[in-house]
């Protein structure tokens, strides 16, 4: 077997050439319109076109290894060097980003009116406002979006406009280098400021970002759990870095965030007890000072340590469980008197947490933080730029609104509107009752006129051709009730479009249908014939035998006779063929043989033999 090898050769122009082409057509077109607007349309060109020049010179050999594959690439290189497809392209582009901008000042607008909410400000000052906000955004990581919830956290607080901006800041930079979003961070920041009467909510974060290096728990579940410990502890005396302390101590002990939350929960429970700090009292564990006053934690639980010092694990259970202690309560207090060199390490590292914010936002830098700041910088520009259409916008809208109520006063107050569209109202409803009530009406009296043929036919026992014809006898006269009601639903029909002239012709030239005319159209399609009174088409002519008896196909004679082959007499019965039966029939037999012509025939007969027996 021989092996025959194909090979075949495909170039870039067989695929590009056509998409090219449909492109430089386009460009071709576009430029000899723009031309018309005068040289002086391409100054504003000279140094992009130079550039463009410049670096088709500069790359001119890669650019002509190309052209010599796509011969069109040429063409669409000189795109860029001609200044009116560059100012088609920058228009379009320079459109889309106004609209683009547009939205997005709004956006913008509808956030800062969320925190107006709250800050109260006036039109003139929101807006100073709002361009602060805008470049404190520009500054930081968060996306630009996400700025307006964190400044609405921060000023529903309860703190006043200059201390939430103050803190809006601290907030963003929180909240990257914690990667938690602001709306957690602020919640934390605030809640740990006005809980722990700090002045600053820098220092809410330095303290945050403390208790999660020393512990072993994530930002997030931080500020989650702590500002809800924070108001417990300061309640009973405690310092809030004893609670972050405590917390980040448990943590670092390899409970998990909540369950630290909820032994330290219990255990400030406790301490807040006069009953619970009477039985501590008796081991040797003391919760206040003289004066009242309640003890460091790192005290109280050094303490504790003393009393537990040197009993077994089961003597220690025995002698908490004499507390009156709940389980929690009393894991809390075993876990704190545990390790005392950890816990002073976690409680030190806390109440020295200040600058853990700005070590956090250091360490937590990334390779996209450039980019991040320069993507909140231009987006910061088009809600600039857009703001410039926002009154264009409000001005529309004002106007828009002015009509509708222009309108509705209009309607309000002038009883002549009223009146017009109360009568096109009831115009409408007429023509509505009108075609309705037609359409039932026919359908009523079809219906009634098809049940009871069904029960004449049932009665008499017709079938087939028989009831056809009664069909036929009544058929002109339902064409005849069509066509009138028709007539009457175009005369409602102009009246509900409201089309009075052509209703008042219609009405002018109402007239019923002619019942003989429908007659005769209904005859030629059945016959093909005209059975106008002057047509010249012979009647049959009949017969009748004394005894009724049918002819057998095979014993009617070609002359009409009535006498069979055989001699058997038969109906004597005269048939005549017009002009149009034989063409029909001829028509239909056309490409038969002879033996198919005779059957044929042989059909046709007794089927005009047996209609005209059925109608003697």
């Amino acid at each position: 077997m021989s092996t025959v090898e194909t090979k075949h050769v495909f170039r870039l122009e067989d695929y590009l050439g056509p998409g090219i082409k449909k492109i430089t057509d386009l460009q071709d077109k576009l430029d000899g319109k723009l031309k018309a607007f005068g040289p002086s349309a391409t100054s504003g060109y000279g140094r992009a076109t130079a550039a463009a020049e410049k670096f088709r010179l500069k790359n001119m050999e890669a650019i002509n290894q190309v052209s010599n594959q796509i011969p069109q690439i040429g063409n669409v290189l000189g795109l860029l060097t001609n200044p009116y497809a560059l100012a088609t392209v920058a228009t379009l582009a320079l459109g889309a980003a106004y609209v683009k901008s547009l939205g997005m000042a709004k956006d913008w607008e509808k956030g800062m009116a969320k925190i107006n909410l709250t800050a109260q400000e006036t039109g003139p000052e929101l807006n100073k406002l709002s361009d602060k906000v805008l470049n404190v955004a520009i500054r930081n990581k968060v996306p630009l979006a996400e700025v307006p919830e964190a400044f609405e956290k921060i000023i529903s607080a309860g703190l006043d406009t200059k201390l939430a901006f103050e803190s809006l800041e601290p907030t963003l930079k929180a909240a990257k280098a914690g990667f938690t979003d602001v709306a957690t961070t602020a919640d934390a920041g605030v809640s740990l400021m006005k809980s722990g009467n700090l002045q600053d909510i820098t220092d809410s974060y330095d303290l945050l970002f403390a208790t999660m290096v020393e512990g072993k728990a994530q930002f997030k579940d931080i500020a989650t759990y702590l500002p809800k410990l924070a108001p417990v502890a300061l309640n009973y005396g405690l310092a809030l870095d004893e609670v972050a302390g405590s917390y980040a101590y448990f943590t670092a002990q390899g409970q998990t965030a909540e369950k630290a939350a909820n032994l330290l929960e219990n255990v400030f429970k406790v301490l807040g007890d006069p009953e619970k700090a009477e039985a501590f009292k008796n081991i040797g564990v003391s919760f206040f000072d003289s004066a009242g006053k309640m003890r460091p934690l790192l005290d109280i639980s050094k303490e504790l340590e003393t009393s537990l010092q040197g009993l077994t694990d089961q003597a220690k259970s025995e002698k908490l469980a004499t507390l009156g202690l709940d389980s929690q309560a009393s894991a809390g207090f075993a876990g704190l008197a545990q390790n005392i060199t950890g816990l002073e390490k976690a409680l030190n590292a806390t109440e020295a947490a200040a600058g853990n914010l700005d070590k956090a936002v250091i360490n937590t830098k990334e390779s996209g933080d450039g980019w991040a700041i320069t993507m909140n910088i231009l987006q910061a520009g088009m809600i600039k730029f857009g703001q410039t259409g926002l009154p264009i916008f409000e001005a529309i809208g004002n106007k828009v609104a002015e009509l509708l109520h222009w309108t509705i006063d209009l309607w309000n107050e002038n009883i002549i509107l009223r009146d017009i569209f109360s009568v096109i109202g009831t115009i409408a409803g007429i023509a509505f009752d009108v075609v309705f009530s037609s359409v039932s009406r026919v359908w009523n009296i079809v219906k009634g006129l098809v049940d009871a043929l069904g029960w004449v036919a049932d009665k008499v026992g017709l079938s087939g051709d028989g009831f056809t014809k009664i069909y036929e006898t009544v058929r002109p006269y339902l064409v005849w009730m069509s066509e009138m009601f028709l007539k009457i639903y175009n005369i409602a029909y102009k009246l509900f479009t409201l089309d009075l002239k052509g209703a008042v012709q219609d009405v002018m030239n109402f007239e019923l249908p002619d019942i003989n005319v429908i007659k005769n159209e209904q005859n030629k399609e059945i016959n093909g014939t005209d059975p106008s009174p002057t047509s010249n088409t012979p009647s049959p002519t009949k017969t009748l035998p004394p005894t009724p008896k049918q002819t057998p196909v095979s014993q009617v004679a070609g002359d009409g006779s009535g006498q069979g082959a055989g001699g058997t007499s038969g109906n004597n019965i005269q048939i005549n063929f017009n002009d149009a039966l034989v063409k029909n029939y001829f028509a239909s037999a056309a490409g038969l043989n002879i033996a198919e012509f005779e059957r044929t025939m042989k059909e046709i007969v007794a089927r005009i033999l047996r209609d005209a027996q059925a109608a003697v």
